[in-house]
Protein backbone atom coordinates (compact mmCIF):
# COMPACT_ATOMS: atom_id res chain seq x y z
CA UNK A 1 0.00 0.00 0.00
CA UNK A 2 1.43 3.40 -0.88
CA UNK A 3 1.30 5.39 2.09
CA UNK A 4 2.57 8.65 0.61
CA UNK A 5 5.98 8.53 2.87
CA UNK A 6 7.12 11.67 0.92
CA UNK A 7 4.52 13.22 3.58
CA UNK A 8 7.22 14.15 6.66
CA UNK A 9 10.80 14.34 5.42
CA UNK A 10 11.47 16.58 8.11
CA UNK A 11 14.30 16.69 10.89
CA UNK A 12 12.57 13.92 12.85
CA UNK A 13 12.87 11.44 10.49
CA UNK A 14 16.81 12.46 10.67
CA UNK A 15 16.40 11.59 14.01
CA UNK A 16 14.89 8.09 13.88
CA UNK A 17 11.84 9.55 15.52
CA UNK A 18 9.15 9.17 13.09
CA UNK A 19 7.27 5.73 11.91
CA UNK A 20 4.85 4.69 9.15
CA UNK A 21 1.71 5.58 10.48
CA UNK A 22 0.29 2.55 9.36
CA UNK A 23 2.20 0.95 11.97
CA UNK A 24 0.12 2.96 14.81
CA UNK A 25 -2.58 4.03 13.11
CA UNK A 26 -5.62 2.70 11.47
CA UNK A 27 -6.54 4.14 7.99
CA UNK A 28 -9.62 6.09 9.42
CA UNK A 29 -7.14 8.24 11.81
CA UNK A 30 -4.81 8.84 8.68
CA UNK A 31 -7.53 9.59 6.54
CA UNK A 32 -8.47 12.19 9.15
CA UNK A 33 -5.18 13.52 9.45
CA UNK A 34 -4.83 13.63 5.35
CA UNK A 35 -8.20 15.69 5.19
CA UNK A 36 -7.68 17.96 8.45
CA UNK A 37 -4.11 18.52 9.24
CA UNK A 38 -2.61 21.54 7.51
CA UNK A 39 0.91 20.85 6.25
CA UNK A 40 2.86 17.71 6.55
CA UNK A 41 2.48 15.30 9.63
CA UNK A 42 3.79 12.10 10.87
CA UNK A 43 3.60 9.73 13.95
CA UNK A 44 6.73 8.95 16.34
CA UNK A 45 7.64 5.89 18.02
CA UNK A 46 4.89 6.36 20.72
CA UNK A 47 2.15 6.69 18.01
CA UNK A 48 1.64 10.51 18.91
CA UNK A 49 0.85 12.79 15.17
CA UNK A 50 3.88 15.08 15.04
CA UNK A 51 4.05 18.18 12.69
CA UNK A 52 7.43 20.06 12.15
CA UNK A 53 6.51 23.07 14.02
CA UNK A 54 2.51 24.99 14.25
CA UNK A 55 -0.38 22.99 14.31
CA UNK A 56 -3.37 24.13 12.49
CA UNK A 57 -6.61 22.71 10.87
CA UNK A 58 -7.58 22.86 7.43
CA UNK A 59 -10.47 25.43 6.26
CA UNK A 60 -12.58 25.92 3.57
CA UNK A 61 -12.65 29.76 4.58
CA UNK A 62 -13.11 31.99 7.65
CA UNK A 63 -16.51 32.19 7.98
CA UNK A 64 -18.30 29.96 9.79
CA UNK A 65 -20.30 28.37 7.12
CA UNK A 66 -17.46 27.71 5.50
CA UNK A 67 -15.88 25.55 7.65
CA UNK A 68 -15.61 21.59 7.64
CA UNK A 69 -17.97 20.74 10.43
CA UNK A 70 -17.37 17.30 10.21
CA UNK A 71 -15.49 16.40 13.83
CA UNK A 72 -16.11 16.98 17.04
CA UNK A 73 -13.20 15.21 18.78
CA UNK A 74 -9.49 14.53 18.14
CA UNK A 75 -9.23 10.87 17.03
CA UNK A 76 -5.94 10.75 17.38
CA UNK A 77 -3.06 11.69 20.26
CA UNK A 78 -0.94 14.66 19.09
CA UNK A 79 2.67 14.67 20.47
CA UNK A 80 4.23 17.92 22.22
CA UNK A 81 5.05 20.52 20.07
CA UNK A 82 7.43 23.56 19.86
CA UNK A 83 5.17 25.79 18.40
CA UNK A 84 1.34 26.84 17.98
CA UNK A 85 -1.41 24.41 18.44
CA UNK A 86 -4.61 26.11 17.00
CA UNK A 87 -8.23 24.94 17.42
CA UNK A 88 -9.58 28.49 16.53
CA UNK A 89 -13.36 28.04 15.64
CA UNK A 90 -13.99 24.63 15.68
CA UNK A 91 -17.41 24.94 15.71
CA UNK A 92 -18.37 21.00 16.14
CA UNK A 93 -15.72 20.21 18.58
CA UNK A 94 -17.06 18.86 22.33
CA UNK A 95 -13.71 17.81 23.75
CA UNK A 96 -9.95 18.60 23.89
CA UNK A 97 -9.14 14.56 24.39
CA UNK A 98 -6.00 13.96 22.45
CA UNK A 99 -4.28 17.43 22.38
CA UNK A 100 -0.47 17.88 22.88
CA UNK A 101 0.72 17.87 26.85
CA UNK A 102 3.11 20.57 26.04
CA UNK A 103 3.17 23.19 23.53
CA UNK A 104 5.26 25.56 23.21
CA UNK A 105 3.84 28.25 21.38
CA UNK A 106 0.31 29.51 21.74
CA UNK A 107 -3.12 27.27 22.21
CA UNK A 108 -6.12 28.45 20.96
CA UNK A 109 -9.71 26.70 21.33
CA UNK A 110 -11.51 30.03 20.97
CA UNK A 111 -15.06 30.25 19.24
CA UNK A 112 -15.71 26.74 20.21
CA UNK A 113 -19.45 27.30 20.89
CA UNK A 114 -19.76 22.98 21.39
CA UNK A 115 -17.24 22.79 23.64
CA UNK A 116 -18.12 22.73 27.10
CA UNK A 117 -15.29 21.57 29.29
CA UNK A 118 -11.33 22.10 29.26
CA UNK A 119 -10.19 18.56 29.66
CA UNK A 120 -7.39 17.63 27.72
CA UNK A 121 -6.35 20.43 27.54
CA UNK A 122 -1.68 20.81 27.44
CA UNK A 123 -0.74 21.12 31.04
CA UNK A 124 2.21 23.43 29.79
CA UNK A 125 1.62 26.10 27.04
CA UNK A 126 5.02 28.19 26.72
CA UNK A 127 2.50 31.46 25.11
CA UNK A 128 -1.01 32.32 25.12
CA UNK A 129 -3.49 30.44 25.94
CA UNK A 130 -6.91 31.08 24.38
CA UNK A 131 -10.42 29.30 25.28
CA UNK A 132 -12.63 32.75 24.85
CA UNK A 133 -15.76 33.29 22.42
CA UNK A 134 -17.06 29.73 23.94
CA UNK A 135 -20.61 29.95 24.36
CA UNK A 136 -20.69 26.30 26.49
CA UNK A 137 -17.93 26.35 28.46
CA UNK A 138 -18.81 26.17 32.27
CA UNK A 139 -15.78 25.68 33.93
CA UNK A 140 -11.59 26.31 33.51
CA UNK A 141 -11.49 22.71 35.50
CA UNK A 142 -8.45 21.47 32.69
CA UNK A 143 -6.60 24.55 32.44
CA UNK A 144 -2.42 24.48 31.61
CA UNK A 145 -1.13 24.45 35.12
CA UNK A 146 1.85 26.65 33.30
CA UNK A 147 1.05 29.19 30.91
CA UNK A 148 3.93 31.58 29.87
CA UNK A 149 1.96 34.24 28.27
CA UNK A 150 -2.06 35.52 28.36
CA UNK A 151 -4.49 33.68 29.48
CA UNK A 152 -8.07 34.41 27.48
CA UNK A 153 -11.29 33.91 28.76
CA UNK A 154 -13.48 36.80 28.16
CA UNK A 155 -17.00 36.06 26.31
CA UNK A 156 -17.72 33.03 27.63
CA UNK A 157 -21.40 33.48 29.08
CA UNK A 158 -21.78 30.38 31.37
CA UNK A 159 -18.81 30.41 32.80
CA UNK A 160 -19.74 31.02 36.51
CA UNK A 161 -15.82 30.55 38.31
CA UNK A 162 -12.57 30.83 37.74
CA UNK A 163 -11.37 28.05 39.72
CA UNK A 164 -9.29 26.01 37.54
CA UNK A 165 -7.64 28.65 36.40
CA UNK A 166 -3.70 27.96 36.09
CA UNK A 167 -0.98 27.75 38.82
CA UNK A 168 1.58 29.85 36.50
CA UNK A 169 0.06 32.67 33.96
CA UNK A 170 3.22 34.95 32.54
CA UNK A 171 1.14 37.95 30.97
CA UNK A 172 -2.74 39.08 31.45
CA UNK A 173 -5.64 37.12 32.35
CA UNK A 174 -8.90 38.47 30.40
CA UNK A 175 -12.28 37.34 31.60
CA UNK A 176 -14.19 40.32 30.54
CA UNK A 177 -17.91 40.18 29.45
CA UNK A 178 -18.83 36.65 31.51
CA UNK A 179 -22.14 37.90 33.15
CA UNK A 180 -22.34 34.68 35.21
CA UNK A 181 -18.78 35.35 36.89
CA UNK A 182 -19.23 36.74 40.30
CA UNK A 183 -17.99 40.68 40.71
CA UNK A 184 -15.36 39.16 43.14
CA UNK A 185 -13.46 37.19 40.74
CA UNK A 186 -12.85 40.35 38.22
CA UNK A 187 -11.81 42.58 41.04
CA UNK A 188 -9.27 39.85 41.67
CA UNK A 189 -8.05 40.04 37.82
CA UNK A 190 -8.34 43.55 38.06
CA UNK A 191 -5.85 43.84 40.93
CA UNK A 192 -3.70 41.46 38.98
CA UNK A 193 -3.58 43.19 35.75
CA UNK A 194 -2.63 46.61 37.61
CA UNK A 195 0.29 44.65 39.07
CA UNK A 196 -1.16 45.09 42.48
CA UNK A 197 -0.82 41.43 43.64
CA UNK A 198 1.15 38.73 41.81
CA UNK A 199 -0.27 35.72 40.25
CA UNK A 200 0.39 33.81 43.27
CA UNK A 201 -1.71 36.12 45.49
CA UNK A 202 -4.30 35.85 42.82
CA UNK A 203 -4.48 32.21 42.17
CA UNK A 204 -4.86 31.82 45.71
CA UNK A 205 -7.54 34.78 46.44
CA UNK A 206 -9.86 32.50 42.95
CA UNK A 207 -9.07 29.10 44.89
CA UNK A 208 -9.82 30.45 48.63
CA UNK A 209 -13.60 31.02 49.11
CA UNK A 210 -12.52 32.94 52.63
CA UNK A 211 -10.35 35.17 50.86
CA UNK A 212 -12.69 35.53 48.05
CA UNK A 213 -15.23 36.60 50.24
CA UNK A 214 -13.17 38.87 52.23
CA UNK A 215 -11.65 40.18 49.22
CA UNK A 216 -15.19 41.08 47.02
CA UNK A 217 -15.91 43.12 50.47
CA UNK A 218 -12.78 45.03 50.68
CA UNK A 219 -11.07 43.32 53.64
CA UNK A 220 -8.22 42.41 51.25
Amino acid sequence: MNMKRDRFNTYREFLNESAEPSKFLTQEQIDWCDKHIKGEWGVNSKGEVTVSNHLFFKRKGWKIDDMDRSFDRFPVQFAPTKGDFDCFSCPNLTSLEGAPEHVGGNFSCSHCPNLVSLKGAPSHVGGNFDCSNCAGLVSLEGTPAHVGGDFRCENCPKLASLEGAPEHVGGYFYCGNCPELPDSFEEIIYDYNTKRIDWKRAHKLIHSDTARKAHSIGLI
